[in-house]
């Protein structure tokens, strides 16, 4: 039975008793899971070698450090400050080994390779079988940070916790890291049937720059220099999703992103996210994330 990097196995090897885990699992019962480490010893060492696994650990960072150091393979690569939202990312076939000389506070979330595999399977879009990222060492994502902030409130919440609601969160972690981090959003080559490269990150660009007011897809093909049927084929050749569907999950994420203003209404957060109203917001919204914007809202607060 395979041991993985999570929960009380991952505690130990940062010297911490029974870390709080959530742990969400597949159709073919592979996890995904979230750990709260936290320690306010001045020092702690360095974490214990996990052993290389097929599957990644995201730190969602929840305290600003003044630098740590990892090593991958062996190989020392510090790492520059860190502040409360940053993320890494580490690749568990490099054997990662944390070291930061003091306190510390963090969401690790741990994703096997074969729950990626199987995402992508179900969504019936190109395997996914590694994540990429332009930073390799700090990412600012305002979804990783609201939703780990979400499953932090869960994981402290005096009454038991909604396992479809974790269940839901967890799941919308792993989509948004296959869609953004999976390749499929700045594919390096072209997907044999679909869009150049060139012509899908350009159309894209163009619908995320029209979020508020809408591009029609005329326009968006006009520019790419085909037919409207020939690109809505070959768009969803590259992503696995029609310009729609493809567009409504930008409009959720960013969303999410603007929830984090708490002085701004549903309302103004619903047109500038690109909805017609709260109405269609909420709706469109609950379908997709499994819980209402109000609700996600709550929940993540501090």
């Amino acid at each position: 039975m395979s041991v993985f990097a999570y929960g009380q196995r991952l505690g130990r090897s940062f010297n911490i008793d029974d870390p709080p885990t959530l742990v969400a699992r597949t159709s073919r019962d592979f996890p995904l899971a979230v750990t709260e480490l936290r320690s306010d010893k001045p020092a702690t060492g360095p974490s214990a070698p996990i052993g290389g696994q097929e599957g990644y650990w995201i730190f969602l960072h929840l305290r600003a450090l003044d630098a740590y150091e990892v090593r991958l393979n062996g190989q020392s690569r510090p790492v520059r400050s860190v502040g409360v939202g940053h993320t890494s990312f580490y690749d568990l076939k490099l054997d990662p080994v944390i070291h930061i000389d003091g306190p510390f506070h963090f969401l690790n979330f741990y994703i096997s390779h074969d729950a990626l595999v199987e995402f992508a399977e179900i969504l019936d879009i190109p395997a996914v079988n590694n994540l990429a990222w332009e930073c390799r060492e700090l990412i600012e994502d305002p979804v990783i940070f609201q939703i780990g902030k979400c499953l932090l409130h869960a994981m402290n919440a005096e009454m038991p916790t909604n396992k479809m609601f974790v269940d839901h969160l967890l799941f919308a972690f792993l989509g948004h890291l296959v869609m953004k981090y999976g390749g499929l959003e700045t594919p390096s080559h072209h997907v044999q049937g679909g869009l150049p490269s060139w012509m899908l990150r350009k159309s894209m660009q163009w619908m995320r720059e029209n979020l508020v007011g809408g591009i029609t897809l005329v326009d968006v093909a006009n520019e790419c220099g085909i037919s409207v049927s020939s690109f809505m084929r070959l768009f969803k050749k590259s992503t696995g999703f029609s310009p729609h569907q493809w567009l409504v999950s930008q409009r959720i994420e960013k969303s999410i992103e603007l929830m984090r203003d708490h002085k701004a209404s549903l309302t103004q957060i619903a047109i500038a996210s690109g909805f017609s109203d709260q109405s269609h917001f909420t709706r469109t919204f609950t379908r997709k994330m499994g819980v209402s914007p109000s609700v996600w809202r709550s929940s993540c607060d501090d």
